[in-house]
């Protein structure tokens, strides 16, 4: 059984193209870009990328802010 693609809606282009503004993570942002970019002519292919990326991105292990360093500090 093959899997069928459907267009994305604008609907969900703009939700993702949203979250990706809220990310502070660039590659995601350009990874997103690219897959709105690209769905069109290939999905299967667009897909795979960001799926890709994202599964790259939750297998690193979370940034470490200064106020979390500090409260390790301070016990």
């Amino acid at each position: 059984m093959q899997a069928r693609q459907r267009p994305v809606s604008l609907r969900d282009r703009l939700s993702l193209a949203a979250a990706g503004l809220g990310s502070g993570d660039g590659e995601l942002r350009a990874a997103i870009a690219r897959f709105l970019a690209d769905h069109d002519d290939g999905p299967a292919a667009a897909g795979a990328a960001l799926q890709d990326r994202i599964l790259r991105r939750s297998e690193a292990p979370p940034a470490r802010h200064a106020w979390q360093e500090r409260a390790d500090l301070d016990g």
